[in-house]
């Protein structure tokens, strides 16, 4: 806990190392100061040979270690886990990270396994009430057992940790899938014009036309490298940037039918009263707000040798049209009567669960002749054709149903060491004359 809130990201296991060493030589005194504090009445008094209650305090501290290793294993995969949102390096995974799941399971069965009796005593009251004594000797005697009794219980535990660890996995495996694919084409389907062609409004509205499409809509985007890219310009520095004009209102529509974030149509908007010299609005990334925040100069966009004045509007993240990241700028289509260097929009983005691809790719054909169509569908069928990806899942598979069977056989020889116990009861409860039944 002191490493995490002291040492800045990426601290050096030395430095670690030494605070670990500086916790135990301090802390061994206090703790031999504290023991020799405690006052012991009448311990001379004792005879020798008086036989001393023993606590089981080895166990007790084992099963605290395992606490808090299960415990220290999970803020682990919660720190790696915020690392990668936040975008840090979080280096590779060892063993201890990938034994989280069995360690919690472990901890678990321990707290179960302390806490286990009371429960059970509590049914043998309810069930002694009852005029059969099957349920109520069952409880008392489970209830009365030693540790050794549960552990079937703990092996069942281990195996459906191991399971629900294997469908997490897999679940996983399958959403990675999923944002891989909106990851490569931002939407459903992604129609790129081809050569120097645009797409025009009357395409746009047959393409909408066509079975199960929901939404579409035109953009134009340009690298952040090459004869194309906007220079962000802001305190005499200019910031080399991605471009991409959008209509706000049919690509705020198209988002939000897409897990990513949701666009802010309104800070595109056009004014009525904008003057022809006025700065236009524009979405930049926080990377290129923070650049903008910290300069006191004119912000201006220059693009093609063309300089325009502009304003920030807001940021955005990740979007439909720049579904990789990195630093890019997003003006309105309406500005693009400023910038006229910038292109017509030659891509069309398409949004909709269920996506008629051989109606799809008729109406594209002759609205847009010789334009290319890429479909998020057939790459998550590409993806999960992996076969490093296929392997995965059939090792995850194997090992839920060997765990499955290793619990079915932790349970079956329980039973078969406890045979002769059961018997030996039955004979009780005969003598007490219960039916055999």
């Amino acid at each position: 806990v002191v490493a995490v809130l002291l040492l800045p990201a990426g601290g050096t296991p030395v430095i670690l190392a030494g605070l670990t060493a500086a916790v135990a030589v301090v802390t061994t005194p206090l703790i031999a100061v504290l023991e020799h504090r405690k006052v012991r009445v009448g311990a001379a008094t004792l005879r020798a040979d008086a036989p001393t209650p023993r606590s089981p305090v080895r166990r007790l501290v084992g099963e605290l270690a395992v606490l808090l290793i299960a415990v220290a294993a999970l803020a682990d995969l919660r720190l790696r886990g915020a690392g990668q949102q936040a975008g840090a390096a979080t280096g590779t995974t060892g063993a201890y990270l990938s034994a989280s799941a069995v360690l919690v399971a472990a901890a678990v069965a321990l707290v179960l396994n302390r806490a286990y009796r009371g429960p059970l005593r509590l049914l043998a009251g309810v069930a002694s009430i009852r005029r059969g004594a099957v349920g109520a000797v069952g409880l008392a005697r489970a209830a009365a057992t030693r540790a050794g009794s549960v552990l079937p219980a703990l092996a069942l535990m281990l195996g459906l940790t191991l399971t629900v660890f294997s469908a997490m996995v897999l679940a996983s495996i399958s959403n990675g899938q999923e944002n891989g694919s909106w990851e490569q084409v931002g939407a459903d389907a992604v129609i790129s014009v081809h050569g120097t062609d645009s797409v025009p409004q009357h395409a746009l509205a047959v393409i909408g036309r066509a079975p199960g499409v929901r939404h579409v809509t035109s953009i134009y985007t340009a690298r952040s490298a090459g004869s194309s890219a906007a220079v962000l310009i802001t305190g005499g520095r200019g910031h080399p940037v991605a471009l991409a004009a959008v209509d706000p209102d049919s690509y705020a529509a198209l988002a939000a039918d897409t897990p990513w974030p949701a666009f802010p149509a309104h800070a595109l908007a056009r004014p009525a009263d904008i003057a022809t010299s006025g700065p236009l609005p524009i979405l930049v990334t926080p990377g290129l707000a923070a650049l903008v925040a910290r300069s006191a100069g004119a912000l201006r966009l220059e693009d093609y040798g063309q300089f325009v004045r502009v304003r920030v509007a807001g940021t955005i993240t990740r979007t439909p049209a720049m579904p990789t990241g990195g630093q890019f700028v997003m003006v309105p289509e309406w500005a693009t009567q400023r910038l006229t260097a910038v292109p017509p929009p030659s891509t069309a983005l398409v949004t909709g669960p269920h996506l008629n691809i051989a109606a799809l790719r008729a109406t594209v054909a002759k609205a847009l002749p010789g334009s290319q169509i890429l479909f998020r569908r057939r790459v998550v069928a590409e993806l999960k054709a992996s076969p490093a990806l296929r392997l995965s899942e059939g090792l995850y598979i194997a090992g839920a149903v060997a765990a499955a069977a290793v619990s079915a056989l932790a349970v079956l020889f329980s039973l078969a060491t406890s045979a002769r116990s059961r018997a030996a009861m039955q004979t009780r409860l005969g003598a007490l004359g219960m039916a055999r039944a």
